[in-house]
């Protein structure tokens, strides 16, 4: 299940770079940025969270 979820944020993050480089007006530039910074916060969370299931097992 979070193996999936990681690879949903990856995805996303690859969308998020295509708005991003897609993106002329100054406002749509500024939202893409803020997008993908929070999905790459997202993905790191998710990174840690799966790093301390595996040192459970």
């Amino acid at each position: 299940m979070l193996l999936k979820e990681i690879g949903q944020v990856r995805f996303l993050i690859k969308m998020a770079y295509f708005k991003l480089s897609e993106a002329t007006e100054k406002e749509l530039v500024e939202s893409a940025v803020l997008e993908l910074r929070s999905l790459e916060i997202k993905h790191g969370y998710l990174l840690n969270k799966l790093k301390k299931e595996q040192n459970k097992k």
